[in-house]
């Protein structure tokens, strides 16, 4: 609103004026604010997702230690299924581990694991394999060297994993023992993607 000066041309209102200049210093004033406020808001998110990446890190371990587990049974389930598919008089263990996926024993190359699962601790098929006296696979269990998370809690058939220092100690076997012999421990060697651990039997 304009009123009529002195010289004759119109004019504002003092009070506009004023309110337009102070206006001005309350923008200022919070966009200052605003900043300050944003940058704070931006620590704390710092400060939390620092606090979230070691949980997140456990959760992705647990899920692996998780497949690992469902794996390696599905492993051990397969060797003991082609042993037992055997005949009678002369049930034998898979020579290699593609034997499960196609049965040379058998006409119609019967199948009794899906597919060869890669390690979810290594992301490779690079397994041990535990082999027996007459080098034939009983076994299977991951080379990661890392420490398990999980400790305890392990269903029946995998108690003897508790309290194990390294996931190489989850070993998946089956291991059908003739009466009157034992097993003893041997040693690791390489063979392609594979480490092979034969285990000979002592009458």
């Amino acid at each position: 609103m304009a009123y009529p000066t002195g010289n004759g041309r119109p004019g504002r209102l003092p009070w506009i004026s004023y309110l337009k200049f102070h206006t001005s210093d309350f923008c200022l004033d919070n966009r200052g604010f605003t900043f300050v406020a944003l940058a704070v808001i931006i620590f704390i998110m710092g400060i939390s997702l620092l606090a979230v990446r070691p949980t997140w890190t456990v959760i992705m371990k647990i899920e692996k230690e998780q497949e690992l587990l469902y794996v390696g049974k599905a492993f051990k389930d397969a060797i003991k299924r082609y042993h037992d598919a055997g005949p009678p008089n002369n049930k034998t263990l898979p020579a290699r581990l593609e034997d499960l996926l196609s049965d040379p024993r058998s006409p119609s190359a019967k199948k009794y694991l899906r597919k060869i699962y890669r390690d979810p601790m290594t992301g490779e098929d690079d397994w041990v394999v535990v082999m027996d006296g007459a080098q034939r696979i009983r076994g299977i269990h991951s080379r990661s060297e890392e420490e398990p998370f999980k400790q305890d809690h392990f269903p029946d058939e995998f108690q003897q994993f508790a309290n194990k220092k390294k996931y190489s100690e989850w070993v998946f076997e089956y291991n059908p023992v003739p009466a009157g012999t034992t097993t003893g421990q041997g040693q690791s060697t390489a063979t392609g993607n594979l480490t092979t651990q034969t285990s000979p039997s002592s009458q």
